[in-house]
């Protein structure tokens, strides 16, 4: 058996499309990292307070006695962009005042009715104060009572104060003590979980000096607010959003200020792809080129039969299992050298592309079954999911063999194999997506890794184990008995 594996190892790599096919490796890949597919486009946002363009003699021009709500709402914004405009573009005190306020939110004629909404960041806080001493100081008790319009004025007073202090310590400090006063008063359940999310995240702010900025770390905050880690249920939705929220909170406890998502979930709006990011997406991205290696590799009967070494094989005390099992055994072998070469010419070109710096980051997961992050080295990561996608390489590599032994010329069986792969296969999914018993949505057995299968109601690990087998067998004997 080893004999026929050398044997089958050294015509491989005498043939030239075994390097055309590495060469071709290597290009694909400095070519998608040069395109960067996977960044999402940047969009320079300008954000509203920088738009804004009132003077005070348009505030001046309403009539207050018949249109109320609009000057109330003119002179609160004109206030608002006086603040603003007090403080430099790059400052945290501009980037405090920016961070939410593209959020939509509406005052209407009841105060009360939206005043849960306005903890959320620096900008609402201020405008709902603006919005209070506009109304009192313009229209006395309407809406707003003297004790609340003095309460009010000095927590204006107050938080301009320490946003031209610059003690980004005290500021946030003050955030706190604000939030821990609203969680005190309020009684709805769902709001009170939001109002402690949000301070465990302004809490995590003031321990690790987050200031306010457009990095990824304050996009994790902003972003992290959508996420939840309270629901009980287990919905395909409610998993997700609690992957989401543990990789928001883990990135900001331990100041990780690179994208550690993974790229089907999509947490950062305004990502930036690095090469670790690149490097833990090698199977999302060129797992094709591993299965057009297995095209290439499992035609190889197709040429013994027109050349008719293949009689030599067999007659050369040679049963047909061992000639077939040598073949498989052998392009495995340069399944794992395509896999390892894709992983050092991603390393590689990555880090050219991208540096070489977030390399340092570790595989940060989320595993589904204990609801919680898993840290394990980058490189051990990919071969744990190179190892559980082995079943499908397998059931390929004897589709791909089959048809090697059905068609006599080598050009037709690879266009043929192609076919199935992207066509046929894609085509098989889309339809039958949900049925659980097609090998085609069973032999990924990476779903299983940290829990996954979770997020799929009809993936079970004994049944597509059991499909596996099945289909292993099926294939394997129908390729002793075509290889005649």
């Amino acid at each position: 058996m080893i004999k026929l594996v050398v044997n089958e190892l050294t015509k491989i790599f005498k043939r030239k499309i075994t390097y055309v096919l590495f060469f071709c490796l290597f290009i694909f890949i400095c070519i998608f990292n040069y395109l960067n597919p996977n960044q999402n486009d940047i969009l320079n946002f300008v954000f509203p307070l920088e738009t804004i363009d009132i003077s005070k003699d348009e505030v001046a021009e309403i009539d207050k006695i018949s249109e109320k709500e609009k000057y109330i709402e003119l002179k609160t914004n004109l206030d608002l962009v006086n603040i603003y405009k007090n403080f430099s573009k790059d400052s945290w005190q501009a980037h405090a005042l920016e961070q939410e306020d593209y959020r939509s939110y509406s005052f209407g004629n009841d105060l009360n009715s939206v005043v849960f909404g306005f903890y959320l960041n620096t900008l609402m806080q201020l405008k709902l104060y603006l919005y209070k001493i506009n109304s009192y100081e313009n229209y006395g008790d309407y809406p707003v009572s003297s004790e609340e319009y003095n309460s009010t004025k000095e927590l204006l007073n107050k938080y301009i104060s320490l946003l031209e202090k610059d003690d980004f310590n005290d500021f946030i400090k003050f955030q706190l003590d604000y939030l821990y006063q609203l969680k005190y008063i309020t009684s709805d359940k769902n709001k009170l979980n939001d109002i402690c999310d949000y301070i465990m995240f302004t809490q995590i702010r003031l321990d690790n000096n987050i200031y306010y900025s457009n990095d990824i770390l304050n996009e994790y905050i902003i972003e992290a607010r959508h996420f939840t880690d309270n629901s009980p249920q287990n919905t395909y939705e409610e998993l997700i959003s609690k992957a989401k929220f543990s990789y928001a909170l883990y990135a900001l406890k331990n100041n990780i200020n690179y994208d550690i998502s993974p790229s089907e979930y999509n947490i950062l709006i305004y990502n930036k792809v690095d090469a670790r990011n690149s490097l833990m997406n090698i199977f999302n991205n060129f797992n094709f080129l591993i299965v057009l290696v297995i095209v290439f590799m499992s035609i190889s009967f197709t040429e013994e039969f027109q050349s008719g070494t293949v009689k030599s094989l067999l007659t050369n005390n040679s049963s047909r299992a061992k000639v077939l099992m040598s073949k498989f055994i052998a392009n495995f072998i340069l399944i794992l050298i395509t896999f390892l070469l894709i992983c050092f010419f991603q390393f590689i070109v990555g880090g050219i592309f991208f540096g070489f710096d977030s390399y340092s980051i570790p595989a940060i997961v989320y595993n589904y079954n204990t609801s919680r992050i898993d840290v394990l080295n980058i490189f051990l990561y990919l071969l744990l999911v190179f190892l559980t996608k082995i079943p499908m390489y397998i059931i390929n590599m004897l589709i791909f063999n089959i048809i090697g032994l059905l068609v006599n010329k080598p050009t037709i069986a690879i266009s043929f194999s192609l076919f199935i792969y992207f066509v046929l296969n894609y085509a098989i999914e889309k339809l039958f997506y949900n049925s659980k018993y097609l090998i085609f949505n069973n032999w990924d057995f990476s779903i299983f890794l940290f829990g996954k299968n979770l997020l799929f109601a009809s993936t079970n690990l004994y049944l597509s184990v059991s499909i596996f087998l099945l289909s292993t067998i099926l294939f394997w004997y129908l390729s002793i008995l075509l290889l005649k």
